[in-house]
């Protein structure tokens, strides 16, 4: 496992400890285009048992929990934000990538509400959203107040520097997140403290 994979490793055993309960969490992961966060996260998937993951989308269950566990190993989805989608557009896509039948929900809250006990249901403890800064502000906020705010599950937003300026435009999110990295971060080890 390279050194950064290593350390990022480390960050999401923080952020997600697959075999114990724990509060939900928010890590944001920023670089600029090209600078390797999707790599690194295919990376550390690859090093939990997935070989050649794809992203979007993917949901899968590390496999050595399987074999500890007589109930359901939680589960890990990622996926990708795509530009200009409104949150039912986004809670629709959600639902399909995890095999659901198409939402018979017509308001946003009905539907998040669905995408809600579907993560649950399965149980999803991370949702990975890759290019995360083509969130819009009432996006990160459905997701926070539904998933997040719920305890349904942690959640890991890796994207360019606009995602952090997002999030800024709420000043509720800065309470909300655990850790908040740059992505020449991983190439030291982690100290949950700072």
């Amino acid at each position: 496992m390279s050194t950064n994979v290593e350390h990022f490793h480390h960050w999401m055993t923080f952020l997600c400890p697959l075999d114990k309960p724990h509060p939900s969490r928010l890590l944001v992961v920023e670089g600029p285009a090209g600078s390797g966060k999707t790599t690194l996260l295919q990376a550390w998937l690859t090093t939990l048992g997935l070989s050649g993951a794809h992203i979007p989308p993917l949901s899968w269950r590390p496999h050595l929990l399987s074999q500890t566990s007589e109930a359901l190993p939680p589960a890990i989805h990622t996926t990708r934000a795509l530009h200009h989608e409104t949150p039912a557009q986004f809670a629709r896509r959600l639902r399909e990538e995890l095999g659901k039948s198409p939402a018979t929900a017509r308001s946003a809250q009905q539907l998040w509400q669905q995408v809600r006990d579907d993560l649950a249901a399965i149980p999803v403890v991370l949702l990975v959203v890759d290019q995360a800064e083509r969130l819009s502000l009432q996006l990160c906020q459905y997701v926070f107040e539904y998933l997040f705010e719920q305890h349904v599950c942690s959640l890991l937003l890796m994207g360019t520097p606009v995602l952090s300026a997002t999030l800024a435009r709420d000043p509720s999110f800065s309470h909300h997140i655990f850790a908040f990295h740059t992505i020449d971060q991983f190439d030291v080890p982690p100290d949950p403290a700072n």
